[in-house]
């Protein structure tokens, strides 16, 4: 008879009183443990009931569509907050850092546009706050990474070396370490890409310290024999978000499976049942007509974009969510996706490529990975950032002007300051 382990007894006892007692929810999924993983399967239908759960609610608003141009905004790229809970957000569109107190008072701002010192490109994004509340902006067309202080004075900057990879997406830890994601791409006819991208720490010169993971490259974005970008949407793309303690949490999207990896191990697989949805002509009808105009709002020719055109192309089926993010007390948030087909009409008009194809609605799990249910954010609401049991984002209004919204986990019990910080 093959004996119990300590391990397999507690994952046991974890699953029986997940759906029992104690500190239980009645949750009807099961937990496994498989050469030392912990493999959390869900059921489709979470715990909460009209009864429980937990919600949103506005608690700032910064940004105004006319009036004081100090709190008019042009295209928000990032948002963060300081120790002393300064809110900095940055305008690409306007090279400009605005620092804000907690009540919305704007404090000072810093930056221009332009390559010297302290200056930026039109594109810059987004804005990572790390170790002693230095500012960290990436600006991709400078090819650099800008350094300010806390008060707005420029710190210098390091290089951004795309030769040695194209950054992908940028984060920061509790601690202020600046994390990023790069993919090295063929710019070059016969050129080969590297097949795996790196996730890894960055010293404050942008040296890389630690690896934190590889995984395969995904192929939304690629380089044809021309050279021109390809871009093929809703193929199978690797995702990932920062964890507590540097781990990261990483899955590929056309499954609903996300891994959490420690030191650089895999040590926990959450997963939940999803619907597989095709894409069909009248969903890429959409996306085209919402990219056409958006460039027109742009000012950009029709030209424009046929160039873009010609380099999209589709998967067959809708990935399994559109995000996940770390939230406090280390539940994790999945993000549903948007079906451009199942939209109204009216909903037609208002869809906004700009936004990505993220539903306002969000699977919620709990720090063991159980699914606790479905949570609705305000339409047209990018989080941001998490701090302790509130949300900063992006809100766009019904003539797409942009504010800083700040909102209030409400019904979540034991709630500590933390988090981290995220972007696209």
């Amino acid at each position: 008879m093959k004996t119990l382990s300590l391990r397999s007894a507690v994952l046991a006892s974890f699953a029986v009183g997940a759906c029992s007692g104690g500190d239980s929810i009645n949750w009807a999924g099961t937990v496994t443990d498989s050469a030392g993983i912990t493999i959390v399967q869900n059921p489709a239908e979470g715990v909460w009931n009209a009864n429980s759960g937990w919600g949103v609610e506005e608690e700032l608003r910064i940004g105004t569509a006319d009036g004081d141009p100090d709190y008019m905004f042009g295209s928000i790229a990032g948002i963060a907050v300081s120790s002393d809970e300064s809110i900095y957000v940055l305008d690409t569109q306007a090279s400009l850092i605005r620092a804000f107190d907690q009540s919305g008072v704007l404090q000072h701002s810093f930056g221009s546009k332009g390559n010297g010192p302290g200056q930026m490109e039109l594109g810059a994004a987004p804005l990572l706050i790390g170790a002693g509340d230095t500012v960290y902006v990436p600006d991709i067309s400078n090819q650099r990474v800008n350094l300010y202080t806390a008060d707005g004075t420029a710190a210098g900057s390091y290089p951004v070396r795309m030769e040695q990879g194209v950054p992908f997406k940028w984060e920061a830890t509790e601690s202020g370490a600046i994390v990023n994601q790069v993919r090295r791409l063929a710019f070059e006819p016969g050129q080969t890409p590297d097949t795996m991208d790196i996730v890894a720490v960055r010293d404050a010169e942008g040296a890389a310290v630690d690896t934190l993971l590889r995984f395969r490259s995904g192929a939304t974005i690629s380089f044809g024999g021309s050279g021109a970008p390809e871009m093929k949407l809703f193929t199978p793309e690797p995702m990932w978000s920062l964890a507590s303690g540097m781990g990261v949490w990483h899955g590929v999207n056309d499954d609903y499976r996300i891994g959490l990896y420690e030191s650089g191990s895999l040590t926990r697989i959450i997963s939940k049942p999803f619907e597989v949805a095709p894409v069909t002509e009248r969903d890429i009808d959409v996306i085209k007509t919402a990219f056409r105009g958006l460039l027109e709002q742009m000012g950009l020719p029709p030209q424009a974009f046929q160039i873009i055109e010609q380099g999209m192309s589709f998967g067959e089926y809708f990935p399994a969510y559109a995000q996940f993010l770390q939230g406090p007390n280390e539940s994790i948030w999945v993000q549903h996706l948007v079906v451009p087909s199942e939209l109204s009409d009216e909903e037609i008009e208002d869809f906004n490529p700009q936004l990505g194809m993220g539903s306002p609605n969000w699977d919620v799990f709990d720090g063991r990975g159980r699914f606790l249910g479905t949570l609705a954010m305000p339409d047209k609401y990018q989080p941001m950032r998490f701090l302790g049991g509130d949300i900063y984002g992006i809100w766009r209004d019904d003539m797409d002007v942009q504010y800083v919204l700040k909102l209030r986990i409400t019904g979540m019990p034991g709630m500590d300051r933390g988090g981290v910080q995220i972007s696209d």
